[in-house]
């Protein structure tokens, strides 16, 4: 591992992970923008949004992007415990890899709500956001977790959706069946 390696920092809350993050990972490194993407489950969400466990969040990343050189899931946001903020989880990345250039990955129709994040200026002063792009046309595929729960809601197929792995392990799980309307 490189001292000056680019890091990619991917949180969310990945309920679940779909072929979407998995572009976002692809096109990062079709576009030489970073050397290393860590992808990174947001442990308790900061506006209290109805998640599946951790757990399973966790697991369906690892299938999302288990085959892609380069990219692995962190678990650090479970080590910090509490709220999940990103200014805690740059920080604790920083002290980690003190000489690697550190990318926050963030679509841009999200770009916007960086201002409402808790100590942004801070979190700017660690890492620089890469805006993913998320509009018609984009290399990346314009899906949502929000498209996945109200397909399975209305009873329709994700496999267009979501990585063939991530598909079956929440059928065999049963995820996201019950208070679909309520998971934002």
């Amino acid at each position: 591992m490189g001292t000056s390696e680019r890091i990619g920092i991917f949180g969310g809350s990945f309920n679940p992970p779909h072929n979407g993050h998995v572009g976002v990972c692809h096109y990062c490194f079709a576009q030489d923008l970073v050397d290393r993407i860590l992808i990174i489950p947001c442990w308790q969400h900061p506006y209290d949004k109805p998640m599946v466990p951790y757990n399973d969040r966790l697991a369906m990343c690892r299938l999302a992007v288990g085959g892609i050189a380069g990219v692995e899931c962190s678990e650090v946001e479970r080590e910090l415990g509490g709220v999940s903020h990103t200014v805690r989880t740059v920080r604790r990345l920083r002290e980690r890899h003190p000489k690697s250039p550190l990318f926050i990955l963030i679509g841009d129709d999200l770009e916007a709500e960086t201002s409402l994040w808790k100590d942004v200026e801070a979190i700017r002063q660690e890492a620089e956001f890469l805006r993913m792009p998320r509009h018609a046309g984009s290399p990346i595929p314009n899906v949502s977790a929000t498209d996945i729960r109200d397909s399975m809601a209305a009873g329709l197929s994700i496999a267009d959706l979501v990585p063939q792995a991530v598909a079956e392990y929440i059928a065999e799980r049963g995820l996201f069946l019950r208070h679909l309307h309520s998971e934002g």
